[in-house]
């Protein structure tokens, strides 16, 4: 078992005999004054875990010591993780649900690189008040964003150069001693004031007798170069993801405010029960960005989004029928589901899967929100019932939801489809009874 411990100089040394990869861990040990801290022996550690509300930082070369760790901290929530080393978040995403990624590249400056002859234009810090500014320039921009670039502007060394008294280029320093949130407003560029404000910055990192580093982004093209340019060398890979543990109460709670959301899309007169029969029914969820496509059959549907007004209504059509509707309902049926469809503030989005150029199959994705979406009239022709359409077709949305860097998808299903929706690697969250 871990030990709670507190800072100590043994830990510090530790961490400084790996570098630049614990730069960031021994960033937030200076900085932030209430974390956590773990490891397996107090003085003579062969791990070191930081946990800061939501993130964690690890560092180990042992692999008992993450086993140790996933035991003991990672059993039923969600759990982000902070520019981890390859081998590390291999190992802890292997065991877990990946919610999200995001790659990084390791640069550190040493200090013989600095060359402050780079610097062609006058530098300063950044101004408290243009903390808005800067966060309104931000990638990550959020609610709490703001709060955090005031901190560290506060807090930590920053970069910037003003323009006739405007503040045109910018960087400054995270709560791990990053480098980052760099940007150079469009009508300043190509002047150089990015390489301005990077040794600037660096140089104040140094003189705090600490050693310069940034984590550029995979995909992030610009980057690199200026990197290199003004001194930093590349390390290698670190990672930010985040994990879910077990069946923590936010997938339950997600899954039903899903379900409530789809239920109430539904007129009041009964009449979605041709569509839910009264009964059991089990929550399931997919996080997408671990859906590669496993469980699809040689089966491949074509997937095709609903457009116009008048096919709409044959999807209607379609999906009451493959819902078995009796044929003196299917018209009153049809004319619900074509009005849940259009309705003015309508989140549905509506689906046919074709084989071999024919309609096999419907389904619909309901917005819970920006990440969530729920997937729902999922329907199969009846001669090509039994045959993995249904499979297929489930498949195909998957990826159309993947592809839509949706984070989450739910749905609510009978038991008897249970191997239909684990075979795709939708799990259970729980089971309730649905009543309309």
């Amino acid at each position: 078992m871990l030990i709670k411990t507190e800072i100590s100089q043994t830990i510090l040394e530790f961490l400084r005999t790996d570098l630049p990869v614990n730069l960031n861990i021994l960033g937030i040990l200076d900085n932030v004054p209430h974390v956590e801290i773990y490891v397996d022996h107090v003085e003579h550690p062969r791990g070191v875990l930081i946990k800061k509300d939501y993130f964690h930082y690890l560092y180990t070369k042992e692999d008992h010591f993450i086993d140790a760790v996933m035991d003991q901290f990672f059993r039923e929530g969600f759990y982000g993780f902070s520019g981890i080393e390859g081998y590390i978040a291999e190992k802890i995403m292997k065991k877990y649900d990946v919610t999200w990624t995001s790659p990084c590249t390791l640069y550190y400056m040493p200090k013989e690189n600095l060359n402050l002859k780079l610097i062609k234009n006058p530098v300063q810090s950044i101004a408290l008040e243009d903390a808005a500014v800067v966060d309104h320039f931000y990638t990550y921009r959020n609610e709490q964003s703001l709060e955090t670039i005031r901190r560290d502007i506060q807090e930590r060394p920053s970069s910037a150069i003003y323009v006739d008294g405007e503040i045109a280029c910018w960087v400054l320093i995270h709560d791990d001693d990053s480098m980052g949130i760099m940007y150079t407003k469009d009508t300043h560029r190509k002047k150089g004031y990015a390489v301005d404000v990077t040794i600037d910055l660096a140089s104040k990192t140094i003189e705090k007798g600490k050693m310069p580093f940034l984590q550029i982004v995979e995909g992030n093209n610009m980057s690199p170069g200026l990197a290199k340019k003004c001194g930093f060398v590349e390390w290698g890979k670190v990672t930010w993801f985040g994990i879910v543990a077990g069946t923590p109460k936010e997938l339950i709670e997600g899954n039903n405010r899903e379900k409530e959301l789809f239920l109430q899309s539904f007129p009041k007169d009964g009449k979605g029960t041709y569509f839910i029969p009264q009964g059991a029914y089990e929550g399931r969820y997919i996080f997408l960005y671990g859906y590669k496509g496993q469980g699809v059959l040689d089966i491949k549907v074509q997937l095709e989004e609903i457009q116009s007004e008048d096919t709409l209504y044959q999807w209607c059509g379609r999906v009451v029928k493959n819902y078995d509707v009796p044929k003196e309902k299917q018209n009153e049926a049809q004319s619900m589901v074509m009005g849940m469809m259009t309705h003015g503030e309508s989140r549905y989005k509506c689906y046919v899967g074709k084989w071999n150029g024919e309609i096999v199959a419907t389904a619909a994705l309901l917005a819970m929100d920006d990440t969530a979406q729920g997937l729902y009239f999922l329907s199969v022709e009846d001669k090509y019932r039994r045959r993995g359409v249904g499979t297929a077709m489930v498949g195909e949305i998957l990826k159309l939801a993947k592809e839509n860097e949706q984070e989450v998808l739910f749905t609510q299903s009978p038991q008897e489809y249970a191997g239909l929706f684990e075979g795709l690697g939708m799990k259970r969250s729980h089971q309730e009874e649905i009543f309309i």
